[in-house]
């Protein structure tokens, strides 16, 4: 993507901005987690591979690496302020500082404590930035909500499905004059596919330039069946979320 005006004339892109979504933010945080908790693996939603080994906190056995961090002493305010230096590059601020000892004195067991402080410590804000962050102690402020203009409008609403929605199982071809795309879809999905033409709640795509007259929605997508036949809902097949930067040469 560039965009017009300034930003384009000084070759400014942003298709990393699509890289980095609340899923995937969501799976970083996992992923530090189990990182701390129990070496790289696949524990929780962890970096490394399956095992078949149960995870237990605090056991590496299934990690191919674990943090190596041993604390210089057992001291609360020297451990926060060696992680701080260490991943934050010293910006943490006191009062966070402050909690994380807290919460590590509060622990009888040393190592479960020292897991706990590197978790609050990946939890917070200067982990994830670079620069000097400054609280001001008050609470966010709830917006009021604007007062409606009363103008008819369309909104245009983007669903974010990280997994869990089999698309081609979704939209599917069903009368195709040139060649019949049905039987390659059966073909090509083999036992997962729709198996009952029939049963496929069919759209008429003829005005377009489809290579199919005619589409089959999934038998359960009744409503959103309905709504395609009534002109408020349109597909967008072959679409996705970015995952690699791309540039306007190979996009």
């Amino acid at each position: 993507f560039v965009p017009t005006g300034k930003p384009g004339a000084a070759s400014l892109r942003s298709p990393e901005a699509m890289l980095v979504d609340m899923p995937k933010i969501t799976g970083l945080i996992n992923g530090l987690y189990s990182t701390i908790k129990y070496g790289v693996s696949a524990c929780n939603d962890g970096f490394g591979e399956t095992s078949s080994k149960p995870c237990k906190e605090g056991d590496f056995s299934n990690a191919v690496a674990k943090l190596s961090y041993e604390p210089s002493s057992g001291d609360a305010d020297t451990i926060v302020s060696e992680l701080a230096t260490l991943l934050t590059s010293g910006r943490l601020s006191a009062a966070n500082k402050q909690v994380i000892k807290e919460a590590y004195s509060s622990m009888t067991d040393t190592a479960a404590a020292l897991r706990l402080a590197q978790q609050l410590i990946i939890s917070s804000p200067e982990f994830h930035t670079s620069n000097t962050v400054q609280m001001n102690g008050e609470s966010r402020t709830i917006p009021t909500n604007p007062e409606p203009s009363g103008v008819p409008y369309k909104a245009l609403i983007f669903v974010m499905l990280q997994g869990g929605a089999d698309s081609f199982n979704m939209l599917i071809p069903h009368t195709c004059s040139s060649k019949d795309m049905y039987k390659e879809y059966s073909d090509m999905r083999g036992s997962i596919a729709i198996s009952s033409k029939t049963s496929l709640l069919e759209i008429d795509s003829s005005d377009s330039d489809q290579v199919c007259e005619s589409f089959g929605m999934h038998p359960k997508l009744s409503a959103a069946h309905q709504l395609y036949n009534d002109g408020d809902l349109v597909w967008f097949a072959n679409a996705g979320v970015l995952y690699r930067p791309v540039d306007k040469n190979n996009y």
